[in-house]
């Protein structure tokens, strides 16, 4: 071979400038048994490494579905807890700095209720009362829910616009504690956190659709209720049915005293005597309600109990004497 036959390959050029030329057997050739063997092991070789790519592929996709699958459903979970978590949900923490708790109920009866109120305050039982306004002092029991009835018969006239606010009184604290709204079926709402013992300041204002408004002011307080009886001490003849003389109160954080006596005449009061406990011969006996009916002459004065719960129990010091003729 000449110097004029030889062809110079540059090994720099690019490679993807070549054709690829098909490799074509003729008819009668024949490939060496070891290559047959060589090429079935390694496309079996091969084969076998795409099956554990794709299992692994197939693995890593489950394992993926297995992990959304999973957070799905603690989602899910999530947002159920946090529908159904009452968001204090009736209530509004004592802690907020700002506070609102509008209740819209229909109710005019005196329903008994458990736990309307602060999820922090689960040591008692709230009750609902509807009364007049001229029957509210301001006296509320923690817990409580009351529904006020504006005076002047204006249930059936619409309201245009409706104010409420609460604010404290000189430097104490009590505002968050209570919660006030009006309805549109013309009710004055309030409701107070329990076990706090505070006061705070309500103004209202209703202006219905026939021009008239109605405008009123409390000074609230709440803590545990408790019984008072005024006097402490009676004297009774034999025979004689009666009501003793009793308000059930509430004060501050200062003890000022407002009167609750929509708790008056309720089974909330638990009424009973020591001779109920420690003797078979009564000298009087009482009623739920608090009605004494006077049984016989007592050696000396006879102990009736009003228990309001939480340890306070008020005392009356009954004597009862026979008739004179």
């Amino acid at each position: 071979m000449t110097d004029k036959t030889k062809k110079i390959i540059d090994f720099v050029e690019p490679a993807d400038e070549y054709e690829a030329v098909p490799l074509i057997f003729p008819e009668d050739f024949d490939t060496p048994p070891d290559l047959d063997e060589r090429i079935l092991r390694e496309m079996a070789e091969l084969s076998k490494e795409l099956d554990e790519i794709e299992k692994k592929r197939k693995e890593r996709k489950a394992h993926a579905t297995r992990f959304i699958l999973r957070v799905s459903a603690t989602a899910a979970i999530l947002a159920l807890i946090v529908m159904v978590t009452p968001l204090r949900n009736y209530m509004v923490s004592a802690s907020n700095d700002v506070k609102s708790w509008i209740q819209e109920m229909s109710s005019e009866s005196n329903n008994k209720i458990s736990d309307i109120q602060s999820h922090e305050n689960n040591d008692t039982e709230g009750y609902i009362y509807t009364i007049k306004d001229t029957d509210f002092k301001g006296g509320i029991a923690h817990g409580d829910t009351l529904y006020i009835i504006p005076s002047g018969d204006r249930d059936s006239i619409p309201i245009t616009h409706k104010v409420a606010s609460v604010t404290n009184t000189g430097d104490k604290w009590g505002r968050d504690y209570f919660h006030v709204s009006v309805t549109d079926s013309n009710r004055i709402v309030i409701s107070v956190d329990k076990r706090v013992q505070k006061h705070a300041h309500l103004y209202v204002e209703i202006y219905y659709e026939d021009g008239s408004v109605y405008e009123h002011a409390w000074d609230l307080i709440t803590s545990r209720p408790m019984v008072r009886f005024n006097p402490v001490k009676d004297k009774r003849f034999v025979g004689d049915v009666f009501e003793p003389k009793y308000y059930v109160v509430v004060m501050d954080e200062d003890e000022n005293v407002k009167t609750a006596n929509y708790i008056k005449g309720t089974n909330r009061i638990k009424w009973y005597t020591e001779d109920d406990r420690y003797t078979d011969d009564p000298r009087l006996s009482i009623d739920e309600k608090g009605i004494i009916t006077c049984l016989a002459s007592t050696y000396k004065y006879t102990a009736v109990k009003a228990d309001m719960g939480y340890g306070n129990v008020a005392v009356l010091q009954l004597w009862i004497f026979d008739k004179k003729d």
